[in-house]
């Protein structure tokens, strides 16, 4: 019984102090931790491209130097799609020296135009000569962006080279 009302005593000290308000006296170390200190400033440098990629560009004429353009045919900017397979054509035009969109077969690398619908990881298009498709799109709104980009995936940045297409899908499964 003594037992019993020493826990009882114990459970209502415990409830007491929880209850009780507590005070904040550590208003430094608090705000100490809020505050942020300024930020290092950085400096950002160029740096020669590196020995394998300026060999490469040797091999390529005049290529770097070329101003590809990208026409979207297909899919037209604010079309509905009443499919889940989103067909893409592309035409390319511009200053091209040499540029044109191909695979090595041994390397499997080549010049290529990078084709990113919404924010998922780009697709790499070959061959302009050859149909192109999205397949599995889901119903709903969609961008898709594309730019030539050389074997290591550098893009061309000159006016024409990036093209945006906003689409809509419908029914698409």
């Amino acid at each position: 019984m003594k037992s019993i009302k020493i826990f009882t005593l114990l459970v209502a000290l415990a409830a007491l102090t929880a209850c009780e308000t507590q005070t904040n006296t550590n208003t430094n170390a608090t705000n100490a931790a809020n505050t942020s200190a300024a930020p290092t400033a950085q400096t950002l440098a160029e740096v020669p491209r590196p020995q394998k990629i300026s060999d490469e560009m040797k091999t390529r004429g005049e290529q770097d130097n070329a101003a590809p353009t990208i026409t979207v045919v297909e899919p037209k900017n604010g079309a509905t799609v009443s499919s889940s397979t989103v067909k893409v054509i592309l035409s390319l035009s511009g200053d091209l020296k040499g540029y044109k969109p191909m695979m090595d077969m041994e390397t499997k690398m080549g010049n290529h135009i990078h084709v990113i619908l919404d924010n998922q990881p780009y697709e790499a298009y070959y061959n302009l000569d050859r149909e192109f498709e999205l397949r599995n799109v889901a119903d709903g709104e969609h961008t898709l962006r594309f730019f030539p980009s050389r074997p290591w995936h550098e893009s061309y940045k000159n006016d024409g080279a990036f093209q945006l297409v906003k689409f809509t899908v419908k029914n698409g499964g």
